[in-house]
């Protein structure tokens, strides 16, 4: 199944033989009967809509074609490991995460230089590559608005701030970053400067 907002899915694989379809390991379902209840929640979280306008369903190649779907593992496996990021793989691509996120809004999407942008994105792509992606889990106001609004509950940005200490530990934090840090923090704690 493949769920577009212009239905452009379609036109992608009536007119080729050859049809290649990659997916994360992580968006198999159990069940065909569970489609439904994602469907519904995607198109509610993304656009607002009841349901999406278009779902393609594909059952195998189209007449005198070839149908080919390719599983892509490319790190999940050992996110899945993970205790910390696991439920981060739970995520369905609706952008509401992005939708509510101040820097995002601010900065928008280009400025994550990842394929995944926002919220998540700056939570999967440190567990992809932790020394190109290293600045991305500090893109956050660490606010909660993201957590708030995920329909599958992802605890967003608790996950952005344990990134945060991972970054640190795994030594791909400025040294002049980490002393800036303890500064503020030492001043936040003087209540009488306030």
């Amino acid at each position: 199944v493949v769920a577009t907002n212009e239905g452009n899915a379609d036109l992608g694989v009536s007119l080729p033989k050859l049809h290649i379809a990659c997916m994360g390991i992580e968006k198999l379902i159990p069940r065909a009967e569970h489609l439904g209840v994602f469907l519904r929640l995607l198109a509610r979280s993304a656009t607002g809509q009841p349901i999406t306008t278009y779902s393609s369903h594909f059952h195998g190649p189209i007449p005198g074609g070839e149908l080919h779907i390719v599983l892509v593992d490319n790190g999940r496996s050992q996110i899945r490991m993970s205790d910390e990021f696991r439920r981060s793989l739970h995520c369905i691509r609706c952008g509401a995460c992005m939708n509510t996120c101040p820097v995002f809004r601010r900065s928008g999407g280009h400025s994550y230089h990842s394929t995944i942008p926002g919220p998540i994105g700056s939570i999967l792509a440190p567990a992809r590559d932790v020394g190109q992606h290293h600045d991305l889990p500090f893109a956050c106001s660490l606010c909660g608005s993201c957590s708030d609004v995920c329909p599958v509950k992802i605890d967003l940005h608790h996950q952005l701030l344990t990134w945060r200490r991972e970054v640190r530990v795994r030594g791909h934090l400025a040294a002049k970053k980490v002393w800036s840090m303890k500064l503020v923090s030492a001043v936040m704690r003087q209540g009488w400067l306030f």
